[in-house]
């Protein structure tokens, strides 16, 4: 999805976002338990929206919170939620942040962006030599629910999401180890990825 109609949807969605996707968009307390947070981490999640995963970041001990996002209606739920935390307008790509923390999380927003390896290399350059970062987000159906994967996939597109992305093999060329786990339900994956190559 392009950076401004990215914008324009979730701008328009923001109203809406926590109710309509919160029991949908599921595994984000899971994403935040393989982010290892550990109190006092610093955390930049790519994505933030409202702030729907601060909470389980907070609840895990992280001792900063940097939440990034395209969509300023979004950020401006999020900044009510969670004044506390940081939050800058920017997009994925275009936007050199200049951020170093231990730990990068980015959930259900990489599906979205049209330039992800790019992203993904923002997000590796925001981490400290020692740091990890988590992706939640789409992956074809898997399991009891693969009948439904070509009306999943329709569905998502939808909205701009791309459920076929290697991750995972595109995170092996840059960090020391790369795993990958495939929830239940199988209609998502976490991607943890840690010590960054090269930084």
């Amino acid at each position: 999805m392009k950076a401004d109609r990215a914008e324009r949807y979730f701008d328009s969605q923001a109203w809406v976002y926590d109710f309509s996707r919160r029991h949908f968009l599921r595994d984000r307390k899971s994403a935040v338990r393989h982010l290892d947070v550990g109190k006092g981490k610093s955390v930049v999640e790519f994505g933030c929206g409202t702030g729907l995963n601060f909470e389980h970041l907070y609840h895990a001990g992280c001792g900063s919170i940097t939440g990034i996002d395209a969509s300023g209606g979004m950020l401006a739920k999020a900044r009510r939620r969670y004044p506390e935390a940081t939050l800058i307008h920017g997009d994925f790509v275009e936007t050199v942040f200049g951020l170093k923390a231990n730990r990068v999380l980015c959930a259900y927003a990489l599906s979205l962006v049209d330039r992800w390896e790019e992203a993904l290399l923002n997000m590796k350059d925001s981490l400290t030599p020692d740091g990890t970062l988590v992706v939640l987000d789409f992956h074809p159906m898997k399991n009891a629910l693969r009948f439904a994967d070509p009306l999943f996939r329709w569905w998502i597109g939808v909205h701009g999401a791309d459920p076929t992305r290697p991750v995972a093999r595109f995170l092996e060329n840059h960090f020391t180890k790369v795993e990958r786990y495939i929830p239940r339900h199988g209609f998502d994956q976490i991607v943890k990825a840690s010590g960054p190559k090269g930084g």
